[in-house]
Parts: structure tokens; sequence; C-alpha cells
């Protein structure tokens, strides 16, 4: 099992880029550069992160989005795992129903979930990978029937927990 604090301790060198990336999370150059790093470090989010870039071009002809939409699902569903460190017990070894996920400019984008429990919203706020998520989407909360400690927060019985386990600490 991967832990959040792994996570946050490989990207310690990708930290520039992806600081630079926060600072305007809709400018395409700064994933770009971000790729090239990837790629001379021998990384395969480099050429994934690339191939989203290049296929959000709107003057890309068809003929080769298909190509390289095709390539990018093979990386994905080879490397999903590895990029996506702590959230990956949740989102690829549940119930493809559960937890679906998108990638952006090859960064996790968007999460939905029929149910948001607890310790899932743990590993959210924890995780790296979040930084730059744009979209969670959530059907239903959940309800706890008995009390639960999470990360040292206690969350009470017969309770309705929304989002603000996602927050800080109580």
């Amino acid at each position: 099992k991967v832990t959040a604090e792994q996570v946050w301790e490989r990207l310690q060198e990708h930290e520039p880029f992806l600081q630079a990336i926060l600072s305007d999370p809709d400018d395409a150059d700064g994933y770009a550069i971000y790729a090239d790093w990837l790629l001379e470090c021998g990384d395969p989010l480099g050429t994934f992160t690339q191939l989203q870039v290049a296929i959000d071009d709107p003057q890309l002809p068809l003929y080769q989005r298909a190509r390289m939409e095709k390539e990018a699902k093979k990386l994905q569903a080879i490397h999903a795992r590895t990029w996506l460190g702590n959230l990956a017990k949740w989102l690829m070894d549940t119930s493809i129903l559960a937890y679906p996920f998108r990638f952006h400019y090859g960064q996790l984008s968007a999460i939905s979930c029929r149910v948001l429990d607890l310790e899932f919203c743990s590993e959210l706020r924890r995780s790296p990978h979040c930084r730059l998520l744009r979209e969670l989407t959530v059907f239903d909360t959940q309800h706890v029937d008995q009390p639960l400690e999470i990360d040292g927060r206690r969350f009470d019985a017969d309770r309705l927990y929304g989002f603000e386990p996602l927050l800080g600490a109580d």
C-alpha cells in the first residue's frame, strides 16, 4: 500500500513544475514544460502528458487525435496505478462505478463517487494528486453507524457527514 506521505516524498523534485502549473492551471504550456522534464527523467507520465496536451489542440487533425487518444488510453491502463499513488486503492481497486476518474494534461482532474465515505475523504485531503483536481462529483455522503477515528479525528455515530472531512482538523 502506498501512503500519501510516500507520494509527497516522491514528488518533491517535481514541486517547482507543479507550483508553476498551480499558478496558472489553465495554461497548457506549464504542463508541456513539466512533460518535457518528465521525459528527460524517463517517466512515462511525460509521454502521457504530452499526448493529452496535444489532443486538446483544436487544430489537430482527427486521424491524429484518434491515434493519440488510443496511445494515451494504453499508457493510462499500464501506469495509472503508479500515477494515482495512495488514491489507487479507491479509484482502481473498487467497482468501476464507485469512483470513476479522469486525467487532464497528465494530472488527476476529476473523480465521481456515489458515496463519499470518511476514509476516502481523509485520503483525498492528504493526497498531493488532488491539488489539481478540478471536479469532484458526489452523489451521497456516508452516515456513520458507529464512532470512527481516522487520522486522529473522531467521527461520531448516528451522524451524516458531508464535506467537512475534506477540511483540516476540527
